[in-house]
């Protein structure tokens, strides 16, 4: 009995790892190959006001692509205040936001982009603000609810 389970397990465990590579592959590649740039208005932000912020992607010949939606989601790390929607197309490849942020500090910025309903978070882009502290942000801010 006990080398039946064995073998159902390891046989389950197998078309467990089969089924999560072939997911893995095709669109997902096609993400990784797309460089995302962002950038902020300026080195350092007024807080309170909205800042407009541009995301700008290439493929590997550094040609200007385009995706299904780019998002853009801003906090501060430990806090939890953020500000975040969708970005809008200005150009081929290049995708644009205001948003406002709420106290002064370091922000980081996560970009996601999707295409072909796959997803890819890009991290380690970060904005500096400095200003007073703005109360009516300090629960969030999301652009998209806003129109």
């Amino acid at each position: 009995m006990e080398s039946v389970m064995r073998k159902v397990w390891i046989s389950l465990v197998a078309v467990v790892v089969l089924l999560m590579t072939a997911c893995s592959q095709g669109q997902g590649t096609k993400l990784n190959d797309i460089e995302v740039s962002f950038n902020g208005a300026q080195a350092v932000v007024p807080t309170g006001q909205k800042t407009l912020y541009t995301v700008e992607l290439k493929d590997k010949d550094g040609k200007a692509i385009d995706v299904e939606k780019v998002y853009l989601y801003m906090n501060m790390n430990m806090m939890n205040h953020p500000t975040e929607g969708t970005m809008k197309r200005v150009n081929p490849g290049t995708y644009q936001l205001e948003l406002p942020l709420a106290m002064a500090g370091e922000w980081y910025a996560h970009v996601t982009i999707t295409e072909a309903g796959v997803e890819r978070k890009v991290e380690g882009f970060t904005q500096q603000a400095d200003g007073d502290k703005h109360m009516e942000l300090m629960k969030g801010y999301h652009a998209d609810e806003q129109k």
